[in-house]
Parts: structure tokens; C-alpha cells; sequence
């Protein structure tokens, strides 16, 4: 097994510092040792081999006839790594010599305790660079046996506290995120040995689903203590001993989201206990802008360009359309990132395009939020009032607007139309029939303005518009039509009583 850096001199150093405590537990004058071994298969919680493990065995006990002799001094007297599989030879003498107090020297089968480390964080704790090593192991506390020593010859599977664990990236509601995100993500996990591991889609400890493998391997680890990087589990599933993981989550080179995991010891099914576990990143889904006037009218239809940091690493930035009540949902939005170890707020850049057929060229920079809201200023009310001659109100007037853009609408009972526009010079056309008049208005965002056109209509009626004139006309058509009507009746009637007449004298003149 190759081993990187200073690793080999850290691990002679070691083995002679071992080596050199057995030697003082002999009596100098006994017979030569005679070795044989352990051999062990180190596995994690889930039954899966532990690769590159230090398994290192104690000395508790000697066992004379039936008698335990302990031992006070607990030496160790082997140590090594962990193969592919799991597997690990440990060479021990079969036979020890040890002089225990007030009892003298005894000689008889040495007893020893096995303990299991994560990686060589015993030899990086003797360095001092790191405060205490991992133990995910140890035959005094068996899991499943209880208290438990092996000696020379014997063998085991070992079940060590070392756990599957997954984590799962969601938005700020718990759901899930969009698959494209992932490809601008990392995620950086700082192990409770100080190790750092990276989990990218690349490297494929970070999975499109938003599932993060916690493993360790050459593809992710980027560091450990010691430099010695070549010194990792090389496993493709998640293994994970116990202690504190820090787990940053970068979306492009902005920290968005940052905590601390905790996995205890434990006997159960940790699969059960810990599970998946979930880390909520700053993402909100189906995030809602509503556009308004300033007179609180909602703005139905309106093109709407949505883009700025909080949505274009998300993939949302494009143009939408509002619904009738002036609402855009975007899928997703970034509420915010780590900033100095402080949490700070992106924006949204919104620009309003058109609506209703006119340029509004308005943009706005507003705080990410699940809701937002959006007033456009440079929009104001415009009330188009037509009048007769006399005054009066003049309903069903046909409306014109030219300026910014055409705009058409028609009067009410009361002769008025009101209509919000964008503000700039408006062109006012009111007619009916055949009756017009113009008018030129300024319109100010955020204001009324007024604009009375006065048509030339003095009377309406029957379905016709009369201006002063007409009606005159009318009158005077209508009187004459009345006389003639009377003279033409009173020459019939004087035509008809001599007709009468005449006939009557015929009558009487005829022979009896």
C-alpha cells in the first residue's frame, strides 16, 4: 500500500516506539518470542469493508493457566492499515513476559484489546496536529459482542461506528431544487478530522437530484492534516465516522449556504437515526412579483424583463408576461448569500417593458423575497371629459390617444373616460357624430390630469346629434312641415264638403 509525504518515517517512528514498549515488558533474560497474528475484517455500520483504517492491538491481560493477569501499562504491540477489503494482519508474540507489581514475573498468553481509527489520526494526534484521534472501534465496548480480547491466532469481523450518511440540498420551503443549478454548485465538507472534501456533478459525490455522497475518496478530498491526501478510505459510498461535519454550499463563488452536522455514536440502525439529512440553501421556488400603478391598479398584460444575480445563477432571468391581476411567478430566485460571515440579500432587477401597447421603459432594483411587490411610477391617470354646448355630458363618445402610443375607449353615461398612461404629451380626439374636437394634455406619473373637449352638439336625440344650429333648423322644418301639413288637410277638407255638395244637387235635379 503506498503512502504519501512523511508518512512512511511518521509510521517507522511509530513501530519502533512500539516495538521498544514490548521489549519492556520482557524479562531481558527470557527465551525469544514467538509471533502470530490477528486477522481482521474491518467493516463499517452498513457491513461494507473500512479501507485504510488504523487497527492497532493493546495489551490488557495476561493469562496464566486460568488466572488474568492485568496489565497496567497498556501497550500497544502492533499496528496496522487496513487493506481493500478490510482485511488487516497484526503480528503479536504468543507468549509474554510481564512483571506485575507485587506479584512478581509471570509469563503466559498475552490477551489483547483491538481498537479501530479513523484513517492514522493517532499518529496526527502524536504530531499534535490535531487534538484527539477518531476511534470508531474498540473490543472493550463491542457493539455486538460487548466486552471482548482477542488472542494470538484468533480472528473477527469488526462492526464500527462508522455510518451512511447522505445529505440533501433543498430550497428555503424544503423542496427540491432545479436540475440545471447543480452544475454551478459545490459543496465543501469539512470532516471531524479536519479533512476537506469537495462534491461536484464532475466528481460525482454530488448528484442531480441534489443528493450529496459523503465520501471520501482521491476525486474529492482536497485536504487533510498532515498532507497526507493519499491516505483516504477510496470508498464510492458514503462512510462516515462520528463526530462534527461542516458543510458549506457554494453556488458559483458566492457561500450561499453554510452549517454543522452532528453524528453521534450509536448502536442502532443508523440509517434510521440519521437518514438523509437535509441542508436548506437560500433558493426560493415559484417566487411572485405583482406589478401596480401608483393608483394601485393591478397591470394585466404586461412584458416584464426579470434577470439581475438572484436569478440569473439560478436559471430564471427572461421575459414574462403578467396575469390579470399583474403577477409573475419565477421558478426560482436566490434570496441571498455569506458575506463576511454575515448573511446579505441579493436583488432582483426588474424592467417593465410595455403594457397595454406602451413603452414604460421602467427598471427597479428590489430585495429577493418569496413575495415582492413593484409600483411603476411613471404611470399616471388621464380623465378625458366631453362636453356639449350646453354643458352637458356627452356618453358614447369615440376616444383617440396619440402620443407615446394609440390608445381608443369611448365615454361613459356621464360623458367621462378615465385611463392610466405613461406619462409624457398625450393628443386628445373625442368625436360623435361627425362632430370632433382635440385637445393636447401633459400626463405626470403619479398625478391626474384632465382633458375637456367640448363637441358641438346641443341636443341629442332620436339617435342624432344636434349642434344649436341644427336643431333651429330642425324646428323650423318641423313647423313648416306642421302648416303645410294643416293647409293641405284644410283644402281637402273644403274640396271634399263641395263634392258633397254637387252631388247632393244632382241628385235632387233627376226626374221623379
Amino acid at each position: 500500500m503506498e503512502r504519501g509525504g512523511a508518512f512512511p518515517a511518521l509510521l517507522v517512528a511509530a513501530l519502533v516506539a512500539l516495538v521498544s514498549a514490548a521489549v519492556v515488558l520482557c524479562d531481558p533474560g527470557c527465551a525469544a518470542l514467538k509471533w502470530g497474528a490477528l486477522i481482521l475484517t474491518v467493516e463499517d455500520w452498513a457491513g461494507r469493508p473500512l479501507r485504510n483504517m488504523l487497527v492497532t492491538a493493546y495489551l490488557r491481560y495476561v493469562k496464566v493457566g486460568s488466572e488474568l493477569v492485568p496489565v497496567s501499562l497498556a501497550a500497544a504491540q502492533a499496528m496496522n492499515f487496513t487493506s481493500s477489503d478490510g482485511t488487516v494482519l497484526l503480528y503479536v508474540p504468543t507468549r509474554v513476559a510481564y512483571y506485575a507489581p507485587h506479584v512478581g514475573w509471570v509469563e503466559g498468553v498475552p490477551l489483547y484489546e483491538v481498537k479501530v481509527f479513523w484513517l492514522d489520526t493517532p499518529l496526527l494526534c502524536e504530531r499534535g496536529v490535531i487534538g484527539k484521534p477518531i476511534t470508531v472501534y474498540s473490543s472493550e465496548d463491542d457493539p455486538v459482542w460487548g466486552e471482548r480480547y482477542y488472542m494470538p491466532g484468533e480472528g473477527s469481523t469488526l462492526k464500527t461506528f462508522v455510518y451512511t450518511l447522505t445529505l440533501r440540498l433543498a430550497g428555503s420551503d424544503g423542496d427540491g431544487l432545479p436540475p440545471e443549478i447543480f452544475n454551478h454548485i459545490r459543496v465543501e465538507v469539512t470532516w471531524p478530522d479536519g479533512s476537506v472534501t469537495v462534491h461536484t456533478l464532475e466528481n460525482g459525490a454530488l448528484q442531480s437530484d441534489g443528493t450529496v455522497l459523503l465520501v471520501m475518496n482521491e476525486k474529492t478530498l482536497v485536504y487533510r492534516p498532515g498532507d497526507l491526501v493519499s491516505l483516504n478510505p477510496g470508498s464510492e459510498v458514503p462512510q462516515a465516522p462520528p463526530g462534527p461535519y461542516t458543510v458549506k454550499v457554494f453556488l458559483g463563488d458566492l457561500l450561499i449556504a453554510y452549517s454543522t452536522i452532528s453524528v453521534e455514536k450509536s448502536r442502532v440502525n443508523v440509517p434510521l437515526q440519521l437518514g438523509l439529512r437535509t441542508v436548506k440553501v437560500p433558493v426560493a421556488r415559484d417566487a411572485v412579483i405583482t406589478l401596480h400603478t401608483p393608483f394601485n391598479t393591478p397591470m394585466g398584460g404586461c412584458e416584464v424583463r426579470v434577470e439581475g444575480l438572484a436569478t440569473e445563477l439560478v436559471g430564471s432571468s427572461g421575459t414574462y408576461v403578467t396575469d390579470s391581476t399583474g403577477r409573475i411567478t419565477v421558478p426560482y430566485i436566490l434570496l441571498g448569500y455569506y458575506r463576511d460571515g454575515k448573511f446579505a440579500s441579493v436583488e432582483v432587477e426588474v424592467e417593465v417593458r410595455e403594457w397595454r401597447g406602451m413603452p414604460i421603459e421602467y427598471r427597479a432594483r428590489v430585495a429577493a423575497k418569496q413575495s415582492m411587490g413593484v409600483i411603476v411610477p411613471n404611470i399616471g391617470r388621464l380623465i378625458v371629459k366631453v362636453v356639449g354646448a350646453r354643458g352637458q355630458g356627452i356618453p358614447g363618445a369615440l376616444v383617440k390617444l396619440t402620443g407615446p402610443a394609440n390608445l381608443t375607449g369611448s365615454t361613459g353615461k356621464g360623458g367621462t373616460w378615465v385611463v392610466e398612461v405613461v406619462e409624457g404629451t398625450w393628443n386628445v380626439t373625442a368625436e360623435k357624430g361627425g362632430k370632433t374636437a382635440t385637445k393636447t394634455v401633459s400626463v405626470t406619473g403619479g398625478e391626474e390630469s384632465e382633458a375637456k373637449l367640448r363637441l358641438d352638439i346641443f341636443l341629442s336625440a332620436l339617435g342624432l346629434d344636434l349642434s344649436l344650429g341644427e336643431f333651429v333648423l330642425s324646428i323650423a322644418v318641423a313647423a313648416a312641415l306642421v302648416i303645410v301639413t294643416y293647409a293641405l288637410a284644410s283644402e281637402y277638407r273644403t274640396w271634399r264638403m263641395r263634392r258633397v255638395v254637387r252631388v247632393l244637387k244632382k241628385a235632387e235635379e233627376r226626374p221623379s
